[in-house]
């Protein structure tokens, strides 16, 4: 969870890399343009800011150790905010769930779908939603995690042909 400390803005993210790679004496994370503009420092490129681990880095996998996919639709700090996308999300798809989590703020609320069995069928979901205007991520997870995976029909027709 990343906080801007000037707006108490929020936005959660995944780490993907080792970055900053720019003055890593003064930087501490580089954020995509996305989470730039929910934390409000898209304009000014630089901002203080607040990253609180809130889920313990994933291990290496063995390659026999099953995994799935979830689509993360957003993540809101009132959990009527992730009601609102859920219900959106009900009205067209089965599988949709919130997830809370606790952040430097308190509790903190994401909005999943999923499992999806394989990453193409995730990937396939996310772009449909992000189309529509949501934020969104692929995440992979134990399959374990979730019940089984949402069937094939659900992201072939939202997918647009």
């Amino acid at each position: 969870m990343v906080q801007n400390l000037e707006t108490g803005d929020q936005t959660e993210v995944k780490t993907t890399d080792r970055g900053p790679y720019v003055d890593p004496r003064r930087r501490i994370i580089d954020v995509s343009r996305a989470a730039a503009q929910r934390l409000g420092l898209l304009d000014r490129g630089l901002g203080r800011v607040q990253v609180v681990v809130t889920e313990p880095a994933t291990t290496v996998r063995t390659p026999t150790e099953p995994v799935a996919y979830v689509v993360q639709v957003g993540a809101f700090a009132e959990y009527a905010g992730a009601q609102g996308v859920l219900a959106q999300l009900h009205d067209s798809s089965a599988g949709a769930y919130i997830e809370a989590r606790q952040g430097p703020t308190g509790r903190y609320y994401r909005v999943r779908l999923g499992p999806f069995a394989t990453e193409a069928q995730a990937a396939q979901v996310a772009y449909v939603l992000k189309g529509e205007g949501h934020a969104i991520f692929v995440d992979a997870v134990p399959a374990l995690a979730r019940p089984a995976p949402l069937p094939e029909t659900w992201y072939a027709w939202r997918t647009p042909h």
